[in-house]
């Protein structure tokens, strides 16, 4: 985790050379921050591999914003809530997106999470009727592994 931290702080082509090294040797790079800024979730954004955030538990639209440039997958397990900008900016990823954390899911949230067209992985344990429906438009793989049930589509 240390040289990704360091990394961040280097000039591009340095950041770059390590970016690559590290892609060399592994497929994942799971990051422990708390607190991302949208200039290092910039840089990380261009990660070839997957990207675990593993104690970042709120982000800003602008970070999700730079976060949603990339094309490998997205994984946010502390993240437990998104507001509708976070939401919108994270659902225009063209890769995988998951959210296992949000356990509750507001329509609004819902409506513009449904505009990803990659896989979409959420911790929701229950969904309104409203929610639900909004997530029926998504035009992507869709995993909701802990939901309890649905009264309607």
């Amino acid at each position: 985790m240390t040289n990704v931290l360091i990394c961040l702080t280097l000039p591009e082509a340095i950041r770059n050379r390590y970016r690559d090294r590290i892609a060399a040797v592994s497929s994942s790079l799971r990051v422990d921050v708390v607190d991302l800024s949208p200039e290092a979730a910039a840089v990380l954004a261009t990660y070839k591999g997957e990207l675990r955030f593993e104690a970042l538990t709120t982000l800003s639209a602008e970070t999700a914003a730079a976060l949603a440039t990339r094309s490998g997958q997205i994984d946010l397990p502390k993240v437990t809530a998104l507001t509708p900008a976070v939401a919108k900016a994270l659902a225009t990823t063209k890769g995988q997106l998951h959210l296992s954390g949000v356990k509750e899911l507001p329509t609004d949230v819902a409506k513009e999470l449904a505009a990803h067209t990659g896989r979409l992985a959420l911790g929701v344990t229950e969904l309104s009727d409203e929610a639900a429906a909004a997530l029926a438009k998504h035009g992507g793989d869709l995993r909701l592994s802990g939901l309890k049930g649905l009264t309607s589509l």
